[in-house]
């Protein structure tokens, strides 16, 4: 079930923080505890004063390229530290930035690289394993994901984003009351959190607990009146409990925050053609074509929908 992977899951990844290490500071003294502390004095020794502050100077101008958006600079000044000097402490953090980099420009397996050199210079790295972790999540390697979440857990058992994502990645690899347990966890530290209970309703979805998952939807739109992302998962959950009615209720009201997303456009247009309502569809087509998309986009949509043939009943 590959409902929690993607954009929404990316975006719940942006918002880690609070955990692992602090940035390095513009003074460049690092603030990593080092996972082998005997590499300390041969680093020290191996290279020359002039290497150490040519280090420092590299990271020093890294972050503030960071800071004016100079991405592409920040990136080069990182690995020349890292050449500058192999073994620093402070390389940890270098690679985590080297990741987060990477993961902007959408190249996931590099950003998995970055924060595998990290892990390695501190094994204690809860940035990183979170990170890392999340990026297999965008890859599909859920097993490896798991292993990487459990390892932040072994660290810090109360870790929320560690046992959130874990749980996506069980949902993600139809171990449906292991998600459920690791959720259920979350919700007993904060019963209000948003994403955990739209997770939880996805499992219970998947759970055929549609009742617990319809309960928890209605509370996610009584406060989020305006997430088009929470209607079109009561319209599943109301077609799924066979109150159709309800359901394009919330296609219509997802439409009417969202005229011209395309993604909701052709989803209600799936539903209406599952009610043998074709002509029905087509006019959801037409709406959206008025709302400015781009008649390519819009032609191409069409001929999806023209396409679809709605599910035998009784089969997925």
């Amino acid at each position: 079930m590959k409902a929690f992977v993607g954009a929404l899951v990316f975006m719940w990844l942006t918002a880690i923080c609070g955990y692992g290490q602090a940035r390095i500071p513009l003074d460049g003294r690092g603030k990593v505890k080092s996972s082998s502390p005997t590499e300390r004095p041969q680093a020290s020794t191996l290279y020359t004063q002039a290497d150490t502050v040519r280090y420092r100077e590299l990271v020093v101008k890294a972050y503030r390229s960071l800071q004016k958006d100079s991405f592409l600079q920040a990136k080069s000044c990182f690995e020349q530290a890292l050449k500058a000097i192999p073994r620093m402490d402070s390389n940890a953090e270098v690679c985590y930035e080297l990741g987060q980099l990477e993961e902007r420009e959408g190249h996931y397996a590099k950003a998995v690289d970055c924060y595998t050199r990290a892990v390695k210079r501190n094994s204690h790295y809860l940035k990183a394993y979170l990170r890392r972790g999340g990026m297999y999540l965008l890859l599909g390697d859920d097993m490896t994901a798991v292993k990487d979440f459990d390892n932040v857990i072994s660290i810090d058992n109360t870790n929320n984003d560690a046992y959130f994502f874990r749980g996506c990645a069980y949902a993600n690899m139809g171990r449906y009351e292991l998600a459920a347990k690791d959720l259920s966890l979350l919700l007993q530290r904060n019963a209000a959190d948003e994403r955990t209970l739209y997770t939880m309703a996805l499992v219970e979805i998947q759970q055929n607990k549609l009742e617990d998952a319809l309960l928890r939807m209605n509370g996610l739109i009584w406060r989020y009146p305006k997430e088009t992302l929470y209607y079109k998962a009561r319209a599943e959950i109301n077609e799924k409990r066979g109150t159709t009615d309800m359901a394009e209720k919330d296609w219509q009201q997802a439409v009417a925050l969202a005229p011209a997303d395309a993604d909701i456009a052709e989803r209600y247009a799936q539903f209406l053609l599952r009610q043998n309502r074709r002509a029905d569809a087509m006019k959801v087509i037409d709406g959206v074509e008025r709302s400015g998309v781009p008649s390519g986009e819009v032609s191409a949509l069409r001929q999806r929908i023209k396409r679809y043939r709605p599910p035998v009943a009784g089969t997925k």
